[in-house]
């Protein structure tokens, strides 16, 4: 099924947390202008430095396969794979 027509399917986390949050996630949206501190996707290249990137609020990221990832700032809404 196309990464659009499943949004939402199989439930996502939001979190504004400085914690890393961990699960199974596909899509990040960004609800604020947000920068990650470290993600954990392999499918994401060069994820250890993403620091340097301020992602805007209303941006569709999709992440793969993405395990775990940390807010430095802002709110995020993390869509679950359904696997």
């Amino acid at each position: 099924m196309p990464a659009l027509d499943r949004a939402g399917e199989y439930g996502c986390v939001v979190t504004s947390e400085t914690d890393a949050t961990t699960g199974d996630f596909y899509a990040i949206f960004m609800l604020a202008d947000t920068v990650f501190s470290a993600m954990t996707a392999p499918r994401v290249t060069h994820a250890t430095a993403i620091g340097d990137i301020t992602h805007p609020k209303g941006e569709m990221w999709y992440v793969g396969d993405c395990t775990s990832f940390t807010l430095a700032s802002g709110a995020v809404c993390a869509y679950r794979n359904g696997t």
